[in-house]
Parts: C-alpha cells; structure tokens; sequence
C-alpha cells in the first residue's frame, strides 16, 4: 500500500504545467510549424493538429483556451 502511494506521488498526474511553461510550449510548437510552412513543407492540417495535441496538450487553464 504505502509503494503503491509513493509511486502515485511520484507520478503525480494531478501536476499539471504552469500557465507559463504551457506558452512556452505552445511558442515553441507555433515556431517550428512557422518556420517548416516558411520552408514550403506540405503540412497537413491533421499532421499539424497530431504534433500539436502530441507537444503542447491541453492549456491548464480555461483561460488559455482560446489561444490552443
């Protein structure tokens, strides 16, 4: 029982990203799709929403969400 504790705080699932290291985050995500559109790679909109919901996430806050 007491492992099965330590290990639950060990993981933390409740930890959520501040609202800063979200933007940090979701510039960097922006960036990097910015500059591979600059480029005149072909991305998709599906491949651009997978790197997204793979990198960035869900905002932490109801607040940012109008900017994911």
């Amino acid at each position: 029982m007491i492992a099965s504790l330590i290990g639950l705080y060990a993981w933390s699932p409740w930890v959520q990203p501040t609202e800063v290291a979200w933007l940090g985050v979701y510039e960097s995500w922006s960036d990097s799709i910015e500059a591979s559109l600059e480029e005149g790679s072909g991305l998709s909109r599906a491949a651009c929403e997978a790197r997204y919901d793979d990198e960035v996430g869900e905002p932490p806050a109801q607040r940012l969400e109008p900017v994911s």
